[in-house]
Protein backbone atom coordinates (compact mmCIF):
# COMPACT_ATOMS: atom_id res chain seq x y z
CA UNK A 1 0.00 0.00 0.00
CA UNK A 2 1.16 3.50 -0.67
CA UNK A 3 2.33 5.77 2.51
CA UNK A 4 0.84 9.00 0.86
CA UNK A 5 -0.92 11.44 2.79
CA UNK A 6 -4.55 9.41 2.49
CA UNK A 7 -3.38 6.63 4.35
CA UNK A 8 -5.00 4.89 6.96
CA UNK A 9 -3.23 4.45 10.57
CA UNK A 10 -3.47 1.08 10.88
CA UNK A 11 -4.94 -1.70 8.42
CA UNK A 12 -6.19 -4.94 9.69
CA UNK A 13 -7.69 -8.28 7.70
CA UNK A 14 -11.28 -8.58 7.38
CA UNK A 15 -12.87 -12.01 8.83
CA UNK A 16 -14.69 -14.46 7.33
CA UNK A 17 -18.10 -15.25 8.05
CA UNK A 18 -19.90 -18.00 7.37
CA UNK A 19 -21.87 -18.24 4.47
CA UNK A 20 -25.30 -19.01 5.86
CA UNK A 21 -25.14 -15.28 7.65
CA UNK A 22 -25.47 -14.12 3.94
CA UNK A 23 -26.91 -10.18 2.92
CA UNK A 24 -28.90 -8.30 4.92
CA UNK A 25 -32.30 -8.25 3.45
CA UNK A 26 -32.64 -5.08 1.37
CA UNK A 27 -35.25 -3.20 4.05
CA UNK A 28 -32.67 -4.10 7.36
CA UNK A 29 -29.89 -2.48 5.25
CA UNK A 30 -32.52 0.48 4.07
CA UNK A 31 -33.46 1.06 7.51
CA UNK A 32 -29.91 1.01 8.84
CA UNK A 33 -28.58 3.20 6.41
CA UNK A 34 -31.50 5.89 6.87
CA UNK A 35 -31.24 5.84 10.73
CA UNK A 36 -27.22 6.48 10.66
CA UNK A 37 -25.96 9.53 12.27
CA UNK A 38 -22.75 9.33 10.38
CA UNK A 39 -22.04 9.11 6.37
CA UNK A 40 -22.33 5.73 4.93
CA UNK A 41 -21.99 4.94 1.05
CA UNK A 42 -20.99 1.80 -0.65
CA UNK A 43 -19.33 1.14 -4.10
CA UNK A 44 -18.61 -1.55 -5.94
CA UNK A 45 -14.70 -3.15 -6.83
CA UNK A 46 -14.19 -0.09 -9.85
CA UNK A 47 -14.70 2.63 -6.85
CA UNK A 48 -18.75 3.55 -8.05
CA UNK A 49 -20.98 4.26 -5.89
CA UNK A 50 -24.22 2.21 -5.18
CA UNK A 51 -25.55 3.37 -1.81
CA UNK A 52 -25.64 6.62 -0.35
CA UNK A 53 -27.24 7.40 2.84
CA UNK A 54 -28.95 10.93 4.04
CA UNK A 55 -26.33 11.68 6.24
CA UNK A 56 -24.08 12.15 3.78
CA UNK A 57 -25.95 14.33 1.41
CA UNK A 58 -26.41 16.29 4.70
CA UNK A 59 -22.20 16.18 4.88
CA UNK A 60 -21.49 16.54 1.23
CA UNK A 61 -24.31 18.67 -0.55
CA UNK A 62 -24.91 15.69 -2.64
CA UNK A 63 -28.28 14.22 -3.33
CA UNK A 64 -28.10 10.25 -3.67
CA UNK A 65 -29.37 10.90 -7.77
CA UNK A 66 -26.61 12.75 -8.42
CA UNK A 67 -23.68 10.74 -6.83
CA UNK A 68 -24.93 6.95 -7.03
CA UNK A 69 -22.81 5.53 -9.81
CA UNK A 70 -19.98 8.24 -9.42
CA UNK A 71 -16.60 7.24 -8.88
CA UNK A 72 -16.04 7.66 -4.84
CA UNK A 73 -13.06 9.49 -5.98
CA UNK A 74 -14.61 12.34 -6.66
CA UNK A 75 -15.16 13.16 -3.11
CA UNK A 76 -11.35 12.75 -2.26
CA UNK A 77 -8.44 15.64 -3.05
CA UNK A 78 -6.84 15.34 -6.21
CA UNK A 79 -3.87 15.07 -4.41
CA UNK A 80 -4.74 11.85 -2.15
CA UNK A 81 -6.17 10.00 -4.99
CA UNK A 82 -3.26 7.23 -5.59
CA UNK A 83 -3.33 6.88 -1.85
CA UNK A 84 -6.78 6.27 -1.80
CA UNK A 85 -7.15 4.43 -5.48
CA UNK A 86 -4.39 2.00 -3.53
CA UNK A 87 -7.07 1.79 -0.57
CA UNK A 88 -9.68 0.69 -2.46
CA UNK A 89 -7.20 -2.33 -4.18
CA UNK A 90 -6.80 -3.59 -0.93
CA UNK A 91 -10.02 -3.41 0.67
CA UNK A 92 -11.65 -4.90 -2.53
CA UNK A 93 -8.69 -7.89 -1.75
CA UNK A 94 -10.35 -7.82 2.03
CA UNK A 95 -8.32 -5.66 4.18
CA UNK A 96 -10.49 -3.33 6.28
CA UNK A 97 -9.07 0.15 7.65
CA UNK A 98 -10.53 1.56 11.32
CA UNK A 99 -10.65 5.48 12.03
CA UNK A 100 -8.25 7.13 9.98
CA UNK A 101 -8.55 10.84 10.14
CA UNK A 102 -8.74 12.56 6.38
CA UNK A 103 -10.33 14.95 3.96
CA UNK A 104 -12.98 14.65 1.81
CA UNK A 105 -14.60 17.52 -0.42
CA UNK A 106 -18.36 18.27 -0.78
CA UNK A 107 -20.22 19.45 -3.66
CA UNK A 108 -19.11 22.91 -3.40
CA UNK A 109 -15.51 22.48 -3.31
CA UNK A 110 -15.46 22.42 0.75
CA UNK A 111 -12.83 20.11 2.55
CA UNK A 112 -14.46 18.52 5.46
CA UNK A 113 -11.85 17.20 8.26
CA UNK A 114 -13.45 13.36 8.58
CA UNK A 115 -12.71 9.69 10.08
CA UNK A 116 -13.20 7.12 8.22
CA UNK A 117 -13.92 3.53 8.37
CA UNK A 118 -13.60 1.04 5.36
CA UNK A 119 -14.58 -2.58 5.10
CA UNK A 120 -15.57 -4.82 2.39
CA UNK A 121 -18.40 -5.96 1.48
CA UNK A 122 -19.08 -9.35 0.51
CA UNK A 123 -21.80 -11.36 -1.28
CA UNK A 124 -23.60 -14.44 0.00
CA UNK A 125 -20.81 -16.86 -1.40
CA UNK A 126 -18.34 -14.85 0.36
CA UNK A 127 -16.78 -13.37 -2.40
CA UNK A 128 -15.91 -9.65 -2.23
CA UNK A 129 -18.27 -7.02 -3.96
CA UNK A 130 -16.89 -3.99 -3.16
CA UNK A 131 -16.24 -1.70 -0.02
CA UNK A 132 -18.76 0.38 2.32
CA UNK A 133 -17.07 3.13 4.18
CA UNK A 134 -17.82 4.93 7.42
CA UNK A 135 -17.66 8.62 7.52
CA UNK A 136 -17.70 11.01 10.39
CA UNK A 137 -17.54 14.84 10.32
CA UNK A 138 -14.65 15.94 13.29
CA UNK A 139 -14.53 19.62 11.85
CA UNK A 140 -15.52 20.70 15.02
CA UNK A 141 -12.98 18.41 17.13
CA UNK A 142 -10.63 19.41 14.90
CA UNK A 143 -11.10 23.16 15.53
CA UNK A 144 -11.50 22.98 19.58
CA UNK A 145 -7.74 21.10 18.63
CA UNK A 146 -6.40 23.36 16.44
CA UNK A 147 -7.82 26.69 18.93
CA UNK A 148 -5.88 24.58 21.90
CA UNK A 149 -2.57 24.49 19.71
CA UNK A 150 -2.75 27.95 18.93
CA UNK A 151 -3.46 28.89 22.27
CA UNK A 152 -0.64 27.43 23.72
CA UNK A 153 1.56 28.35 21.06
CA UNK A 154 0.95 32.07 21.27
CA UNK A 155 0.90 32.13 24.68
CA UNK A 156 4.75 30.55 24.93
CA UNK A 157 5.26 33.16 21.99
CA UNK A 158 3.90 35.80 24.37
CA UNK A 159 5.99 34.45 27.35
CA UNK A 160 9.60 34.60 25.58
CA UNK A 161 8.78 37.97 24.04
CA UNK A 162 7.90 39.37 27.73
CA UNK A 163 11.66 37.64 28.30
CA UNK A 164 13.57 38.89 25.39
CA UNK A 165 12.36 42.85 25.97
CA UNK A 166 12.83 42.66 29.45
CA UNK A 167 16.60 41.49 28.69
CA UNK A 168 16.91 44.14 25.73
CA UNK A 169 19.58 46.76 25.57
CA UNK A 170 18.89 48.49 22.20
CA UNK A 171 15.77 48.90 20.32
CA UNK A 172 16.89 47.06 17.49
CA UNK A 173 17.14 44.12 20.09
CA UNK A 174 13.37 45.02 20.99
CA UNK A 175 12.84 44.99 16.92
CA UNK A 176 14.04 41.10 16.26
CA UNK A 177 12.14 40.03 19.66
CA UNK A 178 9.03 41.50 18.12
CA UNK A 179 9.73 40.46 14.79
CA UNK A 180 10.35 36.36 16.06
CA UNK A 181 7.15 36.76 18.03
CA UNK A 182 4.98 37.88 14.94
CA UNK A 183 6.19 35.01 12.58
CA UNK A 184 6.04 32.48 15.82
CA UNK A 185 2.37 33.64 16.48
CA UNK A 186 1.09 34.17 12.76
CA UNK A 187 2.58 31.28 11.15
CA UNK A 188 4.39 33.29 8.45
CA UNK A 189 8.61 33.27 7.10
CA UNK A 190 8.81 37.36 6.97
CA UNK A 191 7.88 39.76 8.53
CA UNK A 192 8.74 43.45 9.11
CA UNK A 193 8.63 46.74 11.15
CA UNK A 194 8.44 50.36 9.76
CA UNK A 195 8.32 53.60 11.71
CA UNK A 196 7.52 57.24 10.40
CA UNK A 197 11.34 58.96 10.59
CA UNK A 198 11.50 63.04 11.39
CA UNK A 199 9.77 64.05 7.54
CA UNK A 200 7.00 61.72 8.04
CA UNK A 201 7.99 58.91 5.95
CA UNK A 202 7.54 55.16 6.74
CA UNK A 203 11.27 53.73 7.12
CA UNK A 204 12.01 49.83 7.51
CA UNK A 205 13.89 49.85 10.84
CA UNK A 206 13.67 45.61 10.80
CA UNK A 207 12.91 42.79 8.90
CA UNK A 208 13.08 39.35 8.28
CA UNK A 209 13.73 37.65 5.24
CA UNK A 210 13.09 40.36 3.06
CA UNK A 211 15.64 41.46 0.44
CA UNK A 212 17.39 45.10 0.06
CA UNK A 213 15.70 45.28 -3.46
CA UNK A 214 12.26 45.24 -2.23
CA UNK A 215 12.78 47.33 0.56
CA UNK A 216 13.78 49.90 -1.93
CA UNK A 217 10.96 49.46 -4.15
CA UNK A 218 8.38 50.05 -0.88
CA UNK A 219 10.19 52.30 0.98
CA UNK A 220 7.97 55.12 2.40
CA UNK A 221 4.98 53.56 1.22
CA UNK A 222 2.00 53.97 3.28
CA UNK A 223 -1.58 53.53 4.11
CA UNK A 224 -1.69 56.39 7.11
CA UNK A 225 -0.13 59.26 7.66
CA UNK A 226 1.03 60.41 11.23
CA UNK A 227 -2.09 62.09 11.59
CA UNK A 228 -4.13 58.98 11.11
CA UNK A 229 -6.46 58.50 14.50
CA UNK A 230 -8.30 55.70 13.52
CA UNK A 231 -6.04 53.23 11.63
CA UNK A 232 -7.36 49.53 11.79
CA UNK A 233 -5.13 46.17 10.20
CA UNK A 234 -5.42 46.08 6.53
CA UNK A 235 -5.56 42.23 5.54
CA UNK A 236 -4.65 41.28 1.61
CA UNK A 237 -5.33 37.86 0.80
CA UNK A 238 -4.08 38.01 -2.76
CA UNK A 239 -1.98 41.29 -4.32
CA UNK A 240 -3.58 40.12 -7.80
CA UNK A 241 -6.86 40.73 -6.52
CA UNK A 242 -5.92 44.57 -5.17
CA UNK A 243 -6.14 47.66 -6.89
CA UNK A 244 -2.80 48.97 -6.81
CA UNK A 245 -0.44 50.15 -9.43
CA UNK A 246 0.74 47.02 -11.63
CA UNK A 247 4.03 48.08 -11.17
CA UNK A 248 3.57 48.08 -7.14
CA UNK A 249 1.64 44.48 -7.75
CA UNK A 250 5.07 43.40 -9.66
CA UNK A 251 7.70 43.92 -7.49
CA UNK A 252 5.78 42.60 -4.24
CA UNK A 253 4.96 39.49 -6.63
CA UNK A 254 8.79 39.24 -7.77
CA UNK A 255 9.58 38.79 -3.68
CA UNK A 256 7.88 35.92 -3.68
CA UNK A 257 4.81 37.07 -1.73
CA UNK A 258 1.18 36.85 -2.44
CA UNK A 259 -0.42 37.23 0.85
CA UNK A 260 -0.06 40.16 3.50
CA UNK A 261 -0.84 42.38 6.33
CA UNK A 262 -0.29 45.94 7.24
CA UNK A 263 -1.10 46.54 11.12
CA UNK A 264 -0.54 49.71 12.57
CA UNK A 265 1.60 50.51 15.23
CA UNK A 266 -0.26 53.29 17.45
CA UNK A 267 1.25 55.29 20.42
CA UNK A 268 -1.59 57.65 22.25
CA UNK A 269 -3.86 57.30 19.46
CA UNK A 270 -1.85 57.99 16.60
CA UNK A 271 0.07 55.86 13.80
CA UNK A 272 3.76 55.91 14.12
CA UNK A 273 4.37 53.24 12.11
CA UNK A 274 3.74 49.65 11.06
CA UNK A 275 4.20 45.75 11.21
CA UNK A 276 4.13 44.09 7.99
CA UNK A 277 3.79 40.05 7.72
CA UNK A 278 4.30 38.22 4.22
CA UNK A 279 2.82 34.73 2.68
CA UNK A 280 4.53 33.23 -0.42
CA UNK A 281 0.69 31.76 -1.23
CA UNK A 282 -2.52 33.79 -1.06
CA UNK A 283 -3.39 33.91 2.68
CA UNK A 284 -7.12 33.71 3.67
CA UNK A 285 -7.02 35.54 7.02
CA UNK A 286 -8.55 33.84 9.63
CA UNK A 287 -10.90 35.79 12.35
CA UNK A 288 -8.27 34.86 15.19
CA UNK A 289 -5.71 36.82 13.11
CA UNK A 290 -7.46 39.53 11.89
CA UNK A 291 -8.56 40.31 15.57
Amino acid sequence: MSSGADSPVSAVQRKSYPDEIGEPEPVVLSTVLAGSPDAIWCWRADGRITQWNPAAERLFGYAADEIIGHSLLDLIPHQKRSAAEDVIDSVSAGASYGQFETIRVGKDGTLVAVELTVSPLRDQKGAIIGGATFCRDIRERKGVADSLSRTIRELGTLFHLTERLQAAKSAQEVYEAALEAITEALGCERASILLFDSASVMRFVAWKDISEQYRKAVDGHSPWTPDTSDAVPIFVADIRDTNEPEALKKVIENEGIRGLAFIPLVVSGHVVGKFMTYYRQPHKFSEREAG
